[in-house]
């Protein structure tokens, strides 16, 4: 008996399933180019802040100073005064320098404050001098056109009595100028001394008299040192009113030592 095969079961027709349609995105409100121009703004401002604060944070300490300079890296001092501090960049600090304290300055203290004051009523002039002795001795002075002698003070600590020995002291001369005018009277003067010096000097004695100007009161003055033969140094000025011409002779007990001479000369003011 021939054998039958199982018969195969039906299997129902399932439909076909489709796949879910997918609605399309619904449009944006509003305009996309604010959306672009609110992202430009913030790009923007992003790389502004980048350019000013990421350099800043890279370049190290400021350099505004000598100290800081010093203190940054690659930086290097010239030998200088004051010294230079020069960066890494080139740029160049001069190293500051403080200036002393001043010392407070004494007031001056006049020498002559307690010198006794001569004044000439005559001749219109004063000059003070250490209370020096008016009656002890004789000093020569100018020689031409009849000199009339003033006063004479003499350093009595450096006096001898009873003798011609040298001393400090002084002596003032008043000349009448007339038409001679003061160069000319200098040169009158120096002509008579150096006569005088001829006929008292040893033979073959140099001359070794020289002319010395300066200013007295304001008035230009000529000095004969050692013109003549009793080495007394006189100095000639003219008197600002124009009628004379004053010569004050200075004696030393020895050279140098009257040493208050310039400062009693210094002194000398016009009355007239």
């Amino acid at each position: 008996m021939d054998n039958l095969a199982a018969p195969i079961p039906s299997v129902p027709l399932q439909p076909a399933v489709e796949p879910p349609t997918v609605p399309p995105p619904a449009e944006t409100s509003g305009p996309r180019w604010l959306l672009w121009l609110i992202a430009g703004l913030v790009l923007l401002a992003l790389g502004i802040a980048i350019g000013i604060f990421l350099p800043k944070l890279f370049s190290g300490p400021t350099i505004s100073n000598y100290e800081n300079c010093l203190a940054a890296k690659g930086s290097r001092v010239q030998e200088s005064y004051p010294a230079t501090c020069v960066t890494a960049s080139g740029r160049r600090f001069i190293q500051p320098v403080s200036s002393p304290t001043p010392e407070p300055v004494a007031p001056a203290v006049d020498p002559t404050a307690d010198w006794k004051t001569y004044t000439s009523i005559s001749y219109g002039f004063s000059f003070k001098h250490p209370n020096m002795d008016e009656k002890c001795c004789g000093i020569s002075g100018a020689v031409s056109n009849n000199p009339a002698n003033v006063i004479v003070l003499a350093d009595i600590s450096t006096t001898t009595p009873g003798t011609d020995a040298p001393f400090d002291g002084l002596s003032v001369y008043a000349v009448e100028k007339g038409n001679t005018t003061f160069s000319q009277y200098i040169e009158k003067e120096k002509a008579a001394l150096k006569k005088q010096f001829e006929i008292m000097a040893d033979p073959g004695q140099p001359h070794m008299g020289k002319v010395v100007e300066n200013i007295v009161s304001g008035q230009k003055a000529v000095s004969l040192v050692d013109y003549s033969w009793d080495r007394i140094t006189r100095t000639y000025f003219e008197h600002p009113n124009g009628k004379y011409i004053l010569e004050v002779s200075k004696t030393e007990q020895s050279p140098g030592h009257f040493k208050l001479f310039d400062q009693i000369l210094s002194t000398f003011k016009f009355t007239d």
